[in-house]
């Protein structure tokens, strides 16, 4: 049975990622989503998750030192299934129409002894739910959809009953829904748009973003050759150290070195050299924050190892083509004005622009997977398969590039 696993952040006041939730499927096709009517039919999906958190994959993989919210069933609850994983490392979250009972209630009071720490999903009161507020630390409320009044309602009552744990917002979709919740108190934030927000108000790029710019269009240029790249690693200090120590790092076997950017192109590729360039200036921005640079990376990479796979594009554009995707949201300009200034060959600047052709079509579907949207998948070019494993691979590949350049 193959498992698609994702994660989506979880962050704090500041804005800094403090947890993960994780998102998960499994079955046959892609769109097999837990039926929440069915108290059984999550079983297997949450057993496979754990299977591949701390067997297949090492935890740290993929949540890191963050705590990760995982969604457990009334079954597997009353099995103590979350009393076999480290209490440390995860909150149990508890799906919204759960059927409250005292045997239930009785098991969940048992974990909580133990030390385990409990969120109730997507909450909208109703009385049975009143003993499970009262052990839960974390309250989760949809907001999508929500209006300001709808909000303080449910926030109303969690307070007449005496709920003083966190409350987290889920589901926002936009700066005016973020800063309500900031206002209404909430203390964690939830929202495909807190990984790529914009800034209020626009400014001109700064003169380090017009350097990364031009920087780009020479890297990018078709002609390029390898005294060129030595040429931009000149304009910028330390840059050629660090190609070389991610060169000696990932790629080279133990007892061997490289010395010069020359060895390290005839020993690694010009391209993957450049896919490092690239990613380094990006990260010398003073103001990427280290989620948007980790997220880059792993769609890369994902990218990348999906068109190995499935032999369906061209691996080095792919890369490209998850490396750049994010460059709107880096820079805080339209993606239209950023290739004019970008020599990208004609397939990876239609895959940005308008999702076109296979390269588009792979980061449409590499999109869905970071989101949690394994309904998409269905009808796929891609395997289950193809989609996990390219998956874990880029997060490993992002956590060790992160590690040796940060």
């Amino acid at each position: 049975m193959s498992t698609l696993i994702a994660r989506q952040a979880i962050y704090d006041a500041q804005g800094a990622v403090c947890a993960y939730e994780l998102l998960y499927r499994t079955g046959e096709l892609c769109c097999s989503n837990i039926d929440i009517s069915d108290e059984k039919a999550g079983d297997d999906a949450t057993a496979s998750v754990l299977s591949h958190l701390f067997t297949h994959s090492p935890i740290n993989t993929i949540i890191g030192s963050h705590t990760a919210y995982i969604n457990f069933t009334r079954n597997h609850l009353l099995q103590q299934i979350p009393a076999k994983l480290p209490k440390e490392r995860i909150v149990i979250e508890l799906l919204e129409n759960i059927f409250v009972d005292a045997h239930l209630l009785k098991t969940i009071a048992l974990l909580a002894e133990q030390g385990y720490k409990f969120a109730l999903d997507d909450f909208v009161f109703r009385d049975e739910l009143i003993p499970l507020v009262h052990i839960a630390e974390t309250i989760k409320i949809d907001v999508l959809g929500l209006s300001k009044q709808d909000i303080k309602k449910q926030l109303r009552s969690l307070k007449e009953i005496g709920f003083k744990g966190k409350l987290l917002a889920e589901k926002i979709e936009n700066r005016d829904q973020l800063i309500l919740c900031q206002n209404l108190g909430f203390d964690l934030f939830q929202g495909f748009f807190l990984n790529y927000p914009n800034l209020v108000k626009h400014e001109p790029l700064s003169e380090s973003e017009l350097f990364l710019l031009e920087l780009f269009a020479e890297l990018y240029n078709p002609g390029i050759e390898i005294h060129n790249i030595e040429e931009i690693l000149l304009k910028v200090p330390q840059l050629n150290d660090r190609i070389l120590k991610l060169a000696n790092s990932i790629s080279m076997p133990q007892g061997k070195k490289i010395h010069s950017l020359t060895n390290a192109i005839q020993q690694l590729g010009f391209v993957e050299i450049r896919n490092w360039v690239s990613f380094i200036l990006v990260s010398a921005l003073n103001h990427v924050a280290y989620d948007l640079l980790e997220r880059t990376l792993i769609r890369a990479k994902m990218c990348q190892c999906i068109a190995i796979r499935s032999n369906l594009a061209n691996p080095d554009d792919a890369y490209a083509v998850g490396m750049f995707s994010t460059l709107d949201a880096i820079l805080n300009e339209p993606m239209s004005f950023l290739l004019h200034k970008i020599p990208l060959s004609d397939e990876v600047s239609a895959a940005l622009l308008r999702r076109g052709g296979t390269l588009g079509y792979l980061l449409d579907m590499v999109q869905a997977y970071e989101q949690g949207n394994f309904s998409k998948l269905e009808h796929s070019k891609f395997s289950s398969e193809e989609y996990s494993s390219a998956y874990l691979e880029a997060i490993t590949y992002s956590n060790k590039l992160l590690s040796i350049i940060h």
